[in-house]
């Protein structure tokens, strides 16, 4: 019996590893009210359609009543994340954040222009150099090569946090496998390490290469992070472990920042490389998730399903100019509940 992070309709983080009475699809109707639970849609929305609530093994009311305890420290939990999600996202945009003062060099004075500026991009080379020297500066951080890519590049990952969590940082770890494991962790300890553990949230950017603004992004979210002393990002940090790869598919972000510097200033500026940017998956390498036939893939799975197992994994995109699109949850069936 797995500790719930989440309850109602529209919450994207589900039962976690809830048996299946608990899962969150039982505890909402449809999406579509003129969607059966089959999957089928009644014509005009007046068809016969089962009951959902009749088709719970448990009701609300039993499962609020019998889960109340957990629920309350999960609830808090789930809110302390999305809380800290947003002031990450906003920490990540300059033109917003103020900075506090701080030893070490910020994004701009290392590569020499600003993220996001016009005619230049920050490589995975230089991206490496840069988070090493955060690393070297910073008592919030500590970052770790944990594989190699297709093309034997280092693939990173930067762990950030208060310096006392930094400091221990593999008891804090052990503690929240544990939590994660209802298989073995009582519920009085299941209580326990939930109130008083982290919340673990993993950021990953730039799996697709030319979906360049992720990446460029995560230079400036390791030094607010890293070395911004101002009390709203000090706080976040009490409360959060939170795990960086900044990017996922690193010999695409050379392949694509060389490609683009070569071409600078020509008819072919903004023109995709002739090669794939995986060199066997292309744009299909986060479809390899469910296969784990890449190293890539790999390595960032072995960071959610056996190092760390982290409640909020955000996995940044980034949109063509050709339309507005938002993706939101609850999804459309079917769906992994330990997942979706």
């Amino acid at each position: 019996m797995a500790i719930p992070f989440g309850r109602g309709c529209g919450s994207s983080a589900g039962w976690g590893t809830a048996p299946p009475q608990m899962r969150i699809r039982s505890a909402c109707p449809p999406s579509n009210p003129t969607m059966s639970t089959s999957g089928r849609a009644s014509p005009e929305g007046n068809g016969p359609r089962r009951s959902w609530r009749r088709s719970m093994p448990l009701s609300t009311e039993s499962i609020r009543s019998r889960y109340s305890r957990r629920h309350v420290i999960a609830r808090h939990r789930l809110a302390a994340t999305f809380l800290c999600v947003f002031a990450l996202s906003a920490a990540v945009s300059p033109a917003k954040a103020v900075r506090a003062e701080a030893s070490g060099p910020t994004p701009e004075a290392f590569f020499g222009f600003r993220m996001g500026a016009d005619d230049h991009l920050a490589d995975w080379d230089g991206m490496v150099r840069y988070f090493t020297e955060l690393d070297r500066v910073s008592d919030r951080m500590t970052v770790e090569p944990v594989g190699q890519t297709t093309g034997k590049r280092p693939y990173l990952l930067a762990t950030l946090s208060s310096p006392e969590t930094i400091a221990s940082l593999a008891q804090v770890r052990a503690r929240h496998r544990r939590l994660a494991d209802p298989r073995t962790t009582p519920e009085a300890e299941a209580l326990t390490l939930a109130r008083d553990g982290k919340v673990v949230v993993l950021i990953g950017a730039g799996v697709h290469s030319t979906e360049i603004g992720s990446t460029q992004a995560m230079n400036e979210l390791a030094w607010t992070l890293a070395l911004d002393r101002s009390p709203t990002v000090e706080r976040i940090l009490r409360h959060v472990v939170v795990l960086l790869v900044p990017c996922e598919n690193p010999d695409g972000l050379q392949q694509i920042v060389d490609w683009y510097r070569s071409n600078r200033g020509t008819p072919y500026e903004d023109s995709p490389p002739p090669e794939l940017y995986h060199q066997y998956a292309g744009h299909d390498n986060n479809r390899d998730a469910y296969m784990n036939t890449q190293v890539e893939t790999a390595n960032l799975t072995r960071i959610m399903y056996r190092d760390w197992l982290p409640e909020v994994y955000l996995d940044l995109h980034q949109m063509g100019p050709a339309r507005a699109r938002i993706f939101l949850p609850p999804y459309r069936s079917p769906s992994n509940p330990n997942i979706d």
